[in-house]
């Protein structure tokens, strides 16, 4: 019986520790995004458009839908760093007309398909979603949504 308890306690540790680590460790990558310059604190919700001047001209038909939200939204494009070297040429080929940043400070945030898009609302990761030619019907609402009920509803403990 007493062999018994003791695998047990052992158990019981194994499991607490493998909760501290998946909290502090695995939980983090969502957490501290990087600091964009100017970002402020206040109700602005950031969408990274992670897209390449390779990437299909339908999906980035997202870009029309982008233009429309309202002034709240922050939107960014991150490129591979050897495209934002030819910025002009990048954005006669997909038209992007908001502020244009390099892949290198992103690159444990990088999608694993390009083009996606990622919310983000004081440092903290919300949503990320590869860009269909689908998602162009949906992506206002869907956008106007988070940041509905991350402003208006309770912030970031009411998810």
């Amino acid at each position: 019986m007493k062999k018994y308890l003791i695998a047990f306690l052992a158990m019981l540790v194994i499991l607490a520790v493998s909760f501290i680590y998946k909290g502090s460790i695995v939980s983090n990558v969502f957490m501290d995004f990087p600091q964009v310059k100017g970002n402020d604190e206040g109700e602005t919700f950031y969408l990274f458009l992670f897209f390449s001047k390779h990437s299909c001209k339908s999906c980035l038909e997202i870009i029309d839908v982008l233009e429309r939200l309202p002034k709240p939204f922050k939107i960014y494009g991150i490129v591979p760093g050897d495209e934002l070297e030819n910025k002009a040429e990048l954005i006669d080929i997909t038209g992007f007309p908001f502020d244009l940043l390099g892949s290198e400070d992103f690159y444990k945030y990088q999608p694993g398909y390009y083009p996606s898009i990622m919310g983000v609302w004081q440092d903290r990761i919300y949503f990320l979603l590869p860009v269909t030619p689908e998602l162009k019907d949906t992506f206002y609402n869907l956008a106007m949504s988070y940041y509905y009920t991350l402003t208006r509803v309770g912030g970031v403990n009411s998810f």
